[in-house]
């Protein structure tokens, strides 16, 4: 407020505080709000620190938190941080991994998904309203990205893994990747869509087809 503002020529309104930097009785007020805005960060940062623990709580406990289930689940009735199979889904999240396993691309499952109609995970959670915006009505076509984190992801393990990247404002991190020594895995939190077997398996085609590429 009494160095960058004016030397950037920038005009600072505070309706709250009744201040603007363009009046000429704003001397002591500029210090005032200063010293606001110190508190106002402290206390958040205070909440961040709050809410942080309560969410790493939950984490280790083995409960889902997310704006909508991975593919292939459902949330529990009554308990969204519990998940069941999706009796829908779940069969083409085990045809994904069988077809990999018969070493089909994810450029060749992907082809497979869009010729059978099958719509693709964001239009399916829009037809479930977890998604409300309108373009994901006709975004019903599978792409290789999608493919791949299924392929990658343990949840279809039946474990629950959490903290795979961090964002914090009392540490100050605005988004970090956590190595994967550190994730919260909790096992048998719902049931399993594919055996652990099945998950090496492709894991490993995977390793293979990447080394080839390299």
């Amino acid at each position: 407020l009494e160095h960058i503002f004016p030397l950037l020529k920038v005009r600072f309104i505070s309706v709250n505080d009744n201040y603007d930097s363009s009046s000429p009785n704003t001397s002591n007020a500029g210090f005032t709000i200063a010293f606001k805005n110190m508190i106002h960060t402290f206390y958040a940062k205070e909440i961040s620190k709050k809410v942080s623990h309560s969410l790493h709580m939950k984490q280790r406990k083995g409960e889902y938190q997310g704006a909508h289930p991975p593919y292939g689940y459902l949330y529990k009735e009554g308990n969204t941080g519990k998940l069941v199979v999706d009796k829908v889904t779940a069969p083409v999240v085990k045809r994904i991994f069988l077809w990999a396993k018969e070493g089909y691309s994810n450029r060749a499952i992907v082809q497979f998904l869009n010729d059978e109609g099958i719509p693709s995970p964001r239009s399916y959670f829009y037809q479930l309203r977890y998604y409300h915006s309108e373009k994901y009505a006709t975004d019903s076509s599978w792409v290789v990205g999608t493919i791949k984190r299924i392929k990658e992801n343990k949840i279809y393990l039946g474990n629950m893994i959490r903290r795979k990247t961090e964002k914090c404002l009392y540490k100050n991190i605005t988004k970090r990747h956590i190595p994967e020594s550190e994730w919260i895995i909790v096992y048998g939190t719902q049931e399993a869509i594919i055996s652990n077997e099945l998950f090496q398996q492709v894991k490993h085609k995977d390793n293979k087809f990447n080394e080839r590429v390299e």
